[in-house]
Formats: structure tokens, C-alpha cells, sequence
């Protein structure tokens, strides 16, 4: 008898793993009411089939709530976005209450690789970033999502939801939301107006005949950990000789197969495969390793064979990319479709391949970007949604399967270290490889369903940085997030001194405009120090903190400095609520209150009067001069006699900008 492996699991609740176990629910939530006087919608429509039977439904349901004839866009599923972005930028001074794509809905072709819908969207974004079009953009899909018991979702429409998950993290500005209707009737189309059109707060919504309902990640199930799951005769692993495939394979190797087939596209040249190998040996099992790309013509070819010579119990599918990290809009198709098939062509072969062989176990490697998206990673996202929803569809048919949307491992395999340092910054820490596979054990045994979330989740970073950029309501339901969130929060998270500092300064100010220049000097400070700038020049008072380079994680450290050197409590999102350091300035200035002065500006006075007093006679003239000339700059319009503009930010300058200049107009004087 060959021993496990990977150590037993302890019980549930006193295993630190339990808290790794998510999953995604929906919430039927209430139907808003519509606006008053709808404003007219833009329909992004595949120009293959411009006036399409979802076309024309939606086109009667908006005239239907009283709402103005919507203006439709084709967009061609091979269109250059270069071109497109011509064509869109005479609607960037056009204000509309949505900007809908219902380019789910065109013809089921295949561009560069992609399904037609994930090309033409991708190009979509990339134009209309371009074109500098705002939002709200909202992806109509039909069928791409699980929404309800039983349901058999289209996987290749599901990558949408993918793409809009990154989309929104790289342009929570403009993001509107995901809308997935069941079968495009006039309710449910009736209730997805309502729902864009009203102001629910949610991203992430399904129509289901009248009922809307919200996505929601919770916390999973208990799993009993006592429930053995083994397997027998032949497991094939894609990606096998890679850092996942290998703890993989040596956990099958305890869970009782006889033989291990690891695939990959080096094959037996891998690095490491002959090592591998013997180390399996080792452990009581044979292992074949075999030259396999899923993703070409002869993968096919390959696999039926293996499956032909072989009593194959298990398939486990690893293999996949990351792809980089880069908003959609600089991305081009070539690029999103090598990220895309590294993980679904090779998932689809096998689901093609096993449909009518009795399995142990189908499991499918997916991610957590598919679940909460990950920014500058849509096409991976979009990649892992596909299998998500090619489990629930195997599910759906009587088949195994199960795809387990994942964290961020140790030791290598999904993430490199730099990626996974940048994970940890936004609260997802790393899971020991012999503990993550033990948990995804417990769903085997527990037959807990076909999609799961396992993640170790340092809630109150990953919340903060999650919301930073604008509300999102995925997490609303989490137990350990509402938890986090009754918690009571002091006013700040230090000591009191720098907070106090900074209302000594104010209460010492001569005036609102003095007020308002410490205030806009502390924010300015503050980003710098955020950005990693040495110095605050970059920064100015007038700039938006998305253009300096703010993104989540930089969002929720600054607001920590912030609330630390004001002593004010601020959301994690208040470097989007309030966008500009001079913005900032002016509602820290409303939440400090009235402060009592100090000092004066005639106190001020007397002592430039003094010091002016000590100055030689013979050069007072001079000085008089060079003031009258620093008091003309600080005065005049917005612009110079030589055309040239005067910084929008001399206005707000602090004290010792102020003395800086001085000392560069006088000198030594």
C-alpha cells in the first residue's frame, strides 16, 4: 500500500485551508426604478448582422420604455481598431446614458483565432480608448453564465465575461457592467434596461424571465476532509512536466493511479522531466512523458491515441500561459488569441475527447481572474471563464468535471515571483502546493459541484485595493468582508502627532486661500511619496491622479498616508471620488471643519516690514523692484505677454515653494 502523498487534512474547523474555499452565487436583487426622462443609448452591432433578431428586440423594448431611438454602430469583427477609432471620435462630445455592445449576438466565426465576438469586443475597447469615448460600457452576452441551477452555459461567449472583468479593473472610469440574459424575451430585455438605466451599483448582473440577479462571491461550503477520494489505472496530466503539473502528479501518485501520463509541448526534453520521473518512481508509480501541443493539429492525433492505448481514469489540464500584463486596449488580436488557446483549445480537445469516457476526475485548471479579474490580464481572464463555463456545461450533461478558479501558488507554476509579490500587494497571498492540492482533494471527495474558488485572501487589503477604483458589489456578501466591515476603525491608524501637525498649520493660516495651499501641499506630498517621486514637482494641483499613474494599490496607500497625516477617515476609493490633488484638497478642508487662527497676515507683514528695515538703503530700491515684479507674476491673467501659460499651480503653492522661488529671483540678495 503506497502512502499519501500529501498530508491528511485536519478537521474543517480547525484547518487555517477552510478559509481558502470560495464559490460564486447569484442574488436575485430588487428591479430599479427607470429614469424620468431616459437619455438615448449607443448599440455597438456586429456588422455582419447589423439589424439582427437581438437588434431589432432591443430596439423595441427601449421604444417600448419610453426611451429616445437608440443610435446603432456596426462594428466589423475584422476591423482595424486604428480605423474604428476614426469612426468613433465624432461621438466623444456626445453624452448617452449607455454605450451597449450586442456584439455577443453576431456570427459564430472565428477571427485570428477567437471566436468573432471576443476579436471584435477586444478591437471595440482598443478603439474606443483611442477615441477617448467615455462610458458606461455595458457587454450584453445571452447564455455565457450559470445564473441558475442546472444551466448549460455557452463557454466561448462566457470569455466576455472574462475580457469585462480586466476591462473594468483597467478602466473603472468607463466601466458599466456585464448584463447576461436567459433568453432574450421582452421581460427580461424590459428588466436589463431597467437595469442599466437605473442605479443598482452592480456590474455583474443575469436577467432570468422577471427576476434580476446579482453575482456574489461567498464563502464555501464546509468540506468533510475525512472523505477519501482515489483513483485508479491512468491519469493524464497536460502541462505535466511544468511546477504544477509535477505536485499534480506526485498527489495522483498517493491517490491510487497506476500510471501517469504527463504531457507537454517539450516532452521528454523538458527541464526536469527525467528527474520527475524517477522521483515518481519513487513514490510507486510509472510515468510516461509525451510530446503533446494541444493547441496544433497533431494534439488531437496524440491524445486519441493515448486514450486508445490507455485505461485513462483521470484528466487534469494545467497546461496555460499568463500572456504578460497590459490593458486589453494595448493589446493586439495575435497576442490575446496566444493567451487564449494556450488554456481553451486544450480544454475543448479533452472534453471533446473524454465526452463518453466514465472519469474519476475532469479537472480543470482555471484562475482567480476569472472570478475577480485581475488588471492587464483580460485575456487570461477570458481564457479561464471559458473553462469555467466548460465545466458547468459538462456538469450540466451528466459528466465529471470540475474547474477550480485558483489563487496564487508557491513555488512557482501560475505566477512568477514578480507576480506574485504584486499579488500579495493587493491581498492574495500564496498557497503551499502540497495544501492547495489537498483542498482541491476535499472538492473531489465532496463532489461539491463543477466550479470552485480556492485562495488565500488577506481580506482587508484585497477589499480595499478591490474597491479602490470605484464600488463593487462581488464581495458585498462575503462573510469575512462583512465581518471586516463592522469591525470599528479608529479615526487613524497612527499616532496622533503628523495628523495634529497638519491642524496646527491650518489653525495658523492667515486665510481660506493660505488653508487651501496646505492642503493642496500635503496631497501633492503625499502622491509624490506614493509614486515613488523624490520630489512633489510632478504632481500638480490641477493633474488627475489616474493621469500621474495611480492605480488600486497605489490608490489605497495613498489614502493610508492621507488618513494617517490628517487624522481623517477616507474610502479606499477617495482618490477617485475626488480626482485632482486640488479636488482632494478641498474635501479634506470640508472634513477638517472650521479651525481657530493663530497667526495673521498683518503678523506676517511686520516682520517682512522688519527685515526690510535691516536692508542696506542702497539696495532697496532694487528689492522694491524685484517684489513689485514676483507680486505682478502672482497676480496677472492666465497667461503672459508672451503667450506662454503660467503654471495653474503658482496659486496654490506652499510656503517653501514660495521661498524657492524668492531665492531664485534674488539670490544671494
Amino acid at each position: 500500500r503506497r502512502t499519501h502523498y500529501w498530508p491528511e487534512p485536519a478537521e474543517p474547523e480547525t484547518d487555517p485551508e477552510a478559509a481558502w474555499h470560495h464559490r460564486l452565487v447569484w442574488r436575485e436583487i430588487d428591479r430599479p426604478d427607470p429614469p424620468a426622462e431616459p437619455a438615448p443609448w449607443l448599440l455597438f452591432v456586429p456588422a455582419e448582422d447589423p439589424d439582427g433578431a437581438m437588434v431589432r428586440a432591443l430596439r423595441a423594448a427601449l421604444t417600448e420604455a419610453g426611451a429616445p431611438e437608440p443610435r446603432p454602430v456596426p462594428i466589423g469583427a475584422r476591423e482595424q481598431a486604428g480605423e474604428l477609432a476614426d469612426r468613433l471620435r465624432g461621438l466623444a462630445g456626445t453624452e448617452y446614458a449607455a454605450l451597449v455592445s450586442l456584439l455577443a449576438f453576431g456570427p459564430r466565426d472565428t477571427v485570428a483565432g477567437l471566436p468573432g465576438a471576443t476579436a471584435a469586443t477586444a478591437t471595440l475597447v482598443r478603439a474606443l480608448d483611442e477615441a477617448g469615448i467615455a462610458g458606461p460600457w455595458w457587454w450584453l452576452t445571452e447564455g455565457a453564465i450559470a445564473a441558475g441551477p442546472e444551466e448549460s452555459p455557452d463557454a466561448a461567449a462566457a470569455q466576455l465575461w472574462g475580457l469585462g472583468l480586466g476591462v473594468s479593473l483597467d478602466h473603472p472610469d468607463r466601466w458599466g457592467g456585464l448584463l447576461d440574459l436567459g433568453t432574450g424575451e421582452p421581460a427580461e430585455l424590459g428588466a436589463a434596461i431597467a437595469a442599466i438605466s437605473g442605479d443598482t451599483g452592480e456590474d455583474q448582473l443575469a436577467v432570468r424571465g422577471s427576476r434580476l440577479c446579482a453575482r456574489r462571491l461567498v464563502a464555501g461550503r464546509p468540506v468533510d476532509a475525512r472523505l477519501p477520494w482515489r483513483t485508479t489505472g491512468t491519469a493524464l496530466i497536460t502541462g505535466g512536466t511544468g511546477a504544477l503539473g509535477g505536485h499534480v502528479a506526485r498527489w495522483l501518485a498517493g491517490a491510487g493511479a497506476e500510471h501517469l501520463l504527463l504531457l507537454s509541448r517539450s516532452g521528454p526534453d523538458a527541464p526536469g522531466a527525467d528527474g520527475l520521473v524517477a522521483e515518481l518512481a519513487g513514490l510507486g508509480v510509472t510515468a510516461e512523458v509525451v510530446s503533446c501541443d494541444l493547441t496544433a493539429p497533431s494534439g488531437r492525433d496524440t491524445v486519441a491515441e493515448l486514450r486508445a492505448g490507455h485505461d485513462i481514469r483521470t484528466v487534469v489540464h494545467t497546461a496555460g500561459v499568463v500572456g504578460g500584463e497590459a490593458p486589453l486596449a494595448r493589446r493586439d488580436l495575435d497576442t490575446i488569441a496566444a493567451t487564449v488557446t494556450a488554456k481553451v483549445d486544450g480544454a475543448e480537445l479533452l472534453d471533446e475527447l473524454f465526452a463518453d469516457t466514465e472519469l474519476d476526475a475532469f479537472v480543470l485548471f482555471s484562475s482567480g481572474a476569472a472570478t475577480w479579474g485581475n488588471a492587464g490580464q483580460a485575456d487570461y481572464a477570458a481564457a479561464n471563464a471559458h473553462l469555467d463555463a466548460l465545466a458547468t456545461r459538462r456538469a450540466a450533461a451528466g459528466r465529471s468535471a470540475l474547474a477550480v478558479a485558483w489563487g496564487a501558488w508557491a513555488g512557482g507554476g501560475m505566477v512568477d515571483t514578480e507576480t506574485a509579490s504584486a499579488l500579495r500587494e493587493r491581498g492574495v497571498r500564496e498557497m503551499r502546493p502540497e495544501r492547495a492540492v489537498a483542498a482541491m482533494e476535499r472538492l473531489l471527495a465532496a463532489g461539491s459541484g463543477p466550479t470552485a474558488v480556492i485562495s488565500d485572501m488577506e481580506w482587508d487589503r484585497f477589499a480595499d485595493v478591490y474597491t479602490a477604483s470605484r464600488a463593487r458589489k462581488l464581495l458585498e456578501d462575503h462573510e469575512r468582508v462583512r465581518a471586516r466591515a463592522r469591525r470599528p476603525v479608529a479615526e487613524t491608524t497612527e499616532p496622533q502627532d503628523r495628523s495634529a501637525a497638519f491642524r496646527d498649520r491650518l489653525a495658523s493660516a492667515a486665510s481660506e486661500t493660505e488653508r487651501s495651499r496646505i492642503a493642496v501641499d500635503l496631497v501633492r506630498r503625499t502622491a509624490a511619496a506614493a509614486l515613488g517621486h523624490d520630489n512633489h514637482a510632478a504632481v500638480g494641483a490641477g493633474r488627475s491622479f489616474l493621469d500621474l499613474g495611480f492605480e488600486s494599490v497605489t490608490a489605497v496607500d495613498f489614502r493610508n498616508r492621507i488618513a494617517t497625516a490628517t487624522g481623517i477617515r477616507l474610502d479606499a476609493t477617495v482618490a477617485y471620488d475626488h480626482p485632482t490633488p486640488r479636488a482632494l484638497a478641498a474635501h479634506l478642508l470640508e472634513r477638517t471643519g472650521p479651525v481657530a487662527a493663530t497667526g495673521t497676515v498683518e503678523q506676517a507683514l511686520a516682520a517682512l516690514e522688519s527685515a526690510m528695515e535691516r536692508t542696506e538703503g542702497s539696495r532697496t530700491g532694487e528689492l522694491a523692484e524685484r517684489l513689485r515684479g514676483l507680486a505682478d507674476r502672482l497676480t496677472e491673467p492666465a497667461t503672459a505677454e508672451s503667450g506662454e501659460p503660467v503654471d495653474e499651480d503658482l496659486a496654490e503653492a506652499s510656503d517653501e515653494e514660495i521661498f524657492d522661488l524668492i531665492d531664485k529671483e534674488f539670490g544671494a540678495a
